[in-house]
């Protein structure tokens, strides 16, 4: 149950999730890692351009297209973290991803009906910048070393945020600890939270701290 709900909420933001899987455990196990970490495909920003690039999630559906048709072609074999039995299982699942998506434009283009644009793709498109803000920020300007306790930022975020993203905004508890359920994230940060070398109080202020490490380093 758990692969088809994580499959069906990947497919409704463009990301298949029978490769995610793979690609967010290899993410673990190499955070920050420039040679291995596979969030670090596209580079992190150094100048404000970059920045304002990433914020806008465009650089997020160009990166989502290439690696969905690398998997519907089967073209994953070189990456790392994707094991040779693991590619055909990767190449169905993402054929029925693309599959769904010309059944649904079908669909839209027999009834003549916006409904998938205005109720599906406009607001995901208008929610990445948001999303994009809270990703930023789990990583840039930390440590690029092997340390979870330097590595990763913990974001003191409101409640709505905080139970929107199922307590992931406390993401160095959540990468020190993986197997942590969500609940108890709150109560790792109180016993974690003297040795976390990166904390920020809010969004806006890891983003201040972001930007400051960007013009300094630009």
């Amino acid at each position: 149950m758990n692969r088809v709900v994580g499959w069906i909420t990947g497919a409704a933001v463009g990301w298949n999730s029978t490769y995610y899987r793979r690609f967010h455990a290899w993410h673990h196990r190499y955070t920050q890692d420039p040679d291995n970490d596979p969030e670090l495909i596209v580079p992190k920003p150094t100048n404000m351009w970059e920045y304002i690039k990433r914020l806008s999630g465009l650089l997020y559906y160009r990166a989502q297209m290439k690696d969905l048709w690398r998997c519907v072609t089967g073209r994953i074999g070189h990456l790392p973290y994707i094991p040779e039995r693991g590619i055909a299982e990767i190449q169905r699942s993402a054929l029925l991803q693309v599959g769904l998506y010309v059944v649904i434009a079908a669909v839209s283009l027999a009834l003549q009906s916006w409904g998938a644009v205005l109720y599906w793709i406009l607001p995901m498109m208008m929610a990445q910048p948001f999303m994009r803000v809270i990703l930023l920020a789990e990583h840039t300007g930390c440590s690029e070393e092997r340390d979870g306790l330097t590595n990763t930022r913990t974001t003191m975020a409101s409640m709505p945020v905080r139970f929107l993203m199922w307590n992931m905004p406390f993401h160095a508890e959540h990468h020190l600890y993986p197997s942590t359920p969500f609940h108890a994230l709150p109560r790792a940060h109180t016993l974690l939270r003297e040795r976390l070398a990166c904390i920020s109080e809010s969004y806006p202020a890891a983003h201040k701290d972001i930007q400051a490490d960007i013009r300094r380093t630009a």
